[in-house]
């Protein structure tokens, strides 16, 4: 699964609607710090499975330049080494989400991260538990979760 430029647009402002955001006309609809947490976020959902697939990859770069281009960054996103320790990677993205909580940019760091690890269109138990952590972590009703990966999956799947 890829996500184009103008589905990415649809799934801000689909999945940040009615959350509080995009903040004011004319400025971003996420800022810096928010877009530096999101990449981080992805990162973690990226490796949640421990296997390396290129599909989750390619929408991870793909992810990561449009989050930027959002936040009006315009300087190369971090290179983050991945983390092998399951329990650590839990814990990050718990913390990470934290930092997000209460803001629109918690919905789209939710959308995004789900984006990613459906990639490959599986869903393992990794996946499962990282999207949980995630879910918990930016004060996401489970019904707010589902309503968003719902979205996610409607934008991101084309038209048959």
């Amino acid at each position: 699964m890829q996500i184009d430029a103008e589905q990415f647009d649809r799934i801000v402002a689909t999945v940040m609607s009615g959350r509080g955001g995009p903040y004011r006309e004319g400025e971003p609809a996420i800022t810096a710090s928010e877009a530096e947490l999101i990449v981080a976020i992805a990162q973690l959902a990226m490796a949640a499975d421990e296997v390396e697939d290129p599909d989750e990859a390619a929408l991870f770069d793909a992810v990561v330049a449009r989050v930027y281009a959002t936040a009006r960054l315009d300087t190369a996103p971090p290179t983050l080494a991945p983390l092998a320790d399951g329990a650590a990677r839990l814990e990050l993205v718990q913390t990470h989400a934290a930092q997000l909580r209460g803001t629109p940019a918690a919905a789209l760091a939710y959308a995004l991260a789900f984006a990613i690890v459906i990639a490959d269109l599986e869903l393992a138990p990794p996946e499962s538990e990282l999207l949980e952590a995630l879910r918990t972590g930016l004060g996401l009703e489970e019904d707010a979760a589902d309503e968003i990966a719902t979205a996610v999956a409607s934008i991101a799947t084309p038209a048959e």
